[in-house]
Order: structure tokens, then C-alpha cells, then sequence
């Protein structure tokens, strides 16, 4: 498949707008929280006209980039929309972790079950620093050499 700027465009990014303080000079920002706030957004006096500059201002960025070989994250789609999820999950471990995890949660004054749910939180909690320290690296970097916000 051909990543150009025309493919970009095409993936469903979650797009937001939001009103800008009157104090700020009001109007809207549109903008793609997932690329970064400060990166890709645009601003108008109607959400219209700041969805309509958003797209000029991604297809510059997906230009540039393309042009200086930035990888360019696609949008993360959301699975399985239309389930209902229980909490319930069934895991399977070797037998030595079982044991392991047995007595650490025990040597903590916990459940398994309050273990492994931290365990779980910990590690998708780092998962996500780590996601949204790169996001803003790269809007930094973004913004030192390119000056995004006055495209």
C-alpha cells in the first residue's frame, strides 16, 4: 500500500473542537490529539473553519514528513466497539509463575486478584507514559525545527 499524503488523509483520525476562551480570542481549535495537540490543529471563528484549517495543517505536516521520512502513527481504531466487556479475563501461566505470583501477592497482604490487577494497572499505566512522553518529544522536536504552530 502506498503511505502517501493521500493515504493520510483517508485514515479516520479522532478529530476534536473545542471553543477558545474569549480571553484567548476565541473562536475554535480543531485539532488530533493522537498526532499532538500543539502539532496538528487548527483554528477558525466557526468549528467549520477550524476543521477546514486542520486539514490544510495536516496535509502540510503529512507532506513534510512523508518528504523527511517521519514516521507517521495511524490512527488507533477502537476494538470490538459493539462488545460488552465483563472485567472477567481467564489467564494461563506456567505453573512455577502461579506459585510465584501466589507468594508475592501473599507476602503483600493481597489477593491474587488485587496483585495481578495492580500488576496489570502498572504496566498499562507505564505503557501509556511511555506512549505519551514519545507524543511529546515529537511535538517538541516538531516545534523547534519546524514551527508548526504557524502553519
Amino acid at each position: 500500500m502506498n503511505r502517501d499524503v493521500k493515504y493520510f488523509m483517508s485514515l479516520p483520525y479522532k478529530i476534536l473542537i473545542e471553543p477558545i476562551p474569549e480571553e484567548e480570542g476565541g473562536g475554535f481549535e480543531a485539532f488530533i490529539p493522537q498526532l499532538g495537540r500543539m502539532t496538528m490543529t487548527g483554528a477558525g471563528d466557526t468549528p467549520e473553519e477550524a476543521l477546514e484549517n486542520l486539514r490544510d495543517v495536516q496535509e502540510t505536516l503529512f507532506k513534510m514528513w512523508i518528504e523527511e521520512g517521519v514516521s507517521i502513527q495511524e490512527p488507533e481504531m477502537e476494538i470490538h466497539p459493539e462488545a460488552k466487556f465483563s472485567g472477567r479475563i481467564l489467564l494461563r501461566t506456567t505453573k512455577e509463575m502461579h506459585r510465584e505470583l501466589v507468594y508475592t501477592a501473599e507476602t503483600q497482604g493481597v489477593s491474587l486478584n488485587s496483585y495481578l490487577n495492580q500488576a496489570i494497572q502498572l504496566g498499562y499505566s507505564l505503557s501509556c507514559f511511555k506512549k505519551n512522553l514519545k507524543n511529546t518529544i515529537a511535538e517538541s522536536s516538531c516545534l523547534q525545527t519546524h514551527d508548526c504552530l504557524s502553519l
